[in-house]
C-alpha cells in the first residue's frame, strides 16, 4: 500500500494540539481526500465547518479534553495495546529505533506512540511487511478504540475515522 505523505502530513498536524496551521491544514486534507473519496472528503469538511463555525479557541477546547486533562480518548497507541504495562515501554523504545533507521525526528516532548507522530511516520516507512504488521496489530485496533470512545459530534472522531478509512482501505 502505498501512503500519501502529503495527505498524512496534513491529517498527523490535524491530530496535534491546533495551531494557526490547522485551517489550512483543514483546506489541503479537504482537497486530497475530494480526489479520493467524497464521504472522507465530507468527514473533514465536518470538522472544517467546525473550526469556522465554533472558532480555534473552541477546537483547542475540545482537543485538551478529548486528548489531554482526563482524557476520554487518550492519543497513544501503545496505551490501547499494552495499557499502562512494561510492554509498551519496549514498544515505544522499537518505535524510537524504527525511527532512528529513517532518521524521522518528531518533537521529542511528544511520545513516540502518540497518534500524530505514527500518522506522520508511517509513509516513510519503507519496509512494507512490517509497516503493515505495525498497522494491522497496533495503529487499527487503537484506531477503532479511540473512535469508539468518542461522540459522534466530536470533530477528532472525525479525522480518526478518515484516518482508519485510509488505512483499512474503506477509501
Amino acid at each position: 500500500m502505498v501512503l500519501d505523505r502529503e495527505l498524512f502530513s496534513s491529517l498527523a498536524l490535524l491530530l496535534e494540539y491546533p495551531t494557526e496551521e490547522t485551517p489550512s491544514a483543514l483546506e489541503k486534507c479537504s482537497i486530497l481526500l475530494t480526489q479520493r473519496s467524497e464521504d472522507l472528503a465530507r468527514k473533514i469538511g465536518y470538522v472544517r465547518d467546525f473550526v469556522e463555525r465554533e472558532g480555534l479557541e473552541k477546537l483547542r477546547d475540545v482537543y485538551t479534553y478529548t486528548f489531554d486533562l482526563t482524557p476520554a480518548c487518550p492519543p497513544y497507541v501503545g496505551h490501547y495495546i499494552f495499557g499502562e504495562d512494561y510492554r509498551r515501554s519496549h514498544f515505544m523504545v522499537g518505535l524510537k529505533e524504527i525511527y532512528g533507521r529513517y532518521r524521522f525526528s518528531y518533537d521529542e516532548r511528544e511520545l513516540p506512540d502518540h497518534i500524530s507522530v505514527l500518522v506522520r511516520f508511517l509513509p516513510l516507512y519503507e519496509d512494507e511487511e512490517e509497516r503493515e504488521e505495525l498497522i494491522e496489530l497496533c495503529v487499527l485496533p487503537a484506531l477503532k478504540q479511540m473512535i469508539k470512545n468518542l461522540k459522534e459530534e466530536n470533530p477528532y472522531r472525525k479525522v480518526l475515522e478518515v484516518f482508519l478509512a485510509i488505512l483499512s482501505g474503506g477509501e
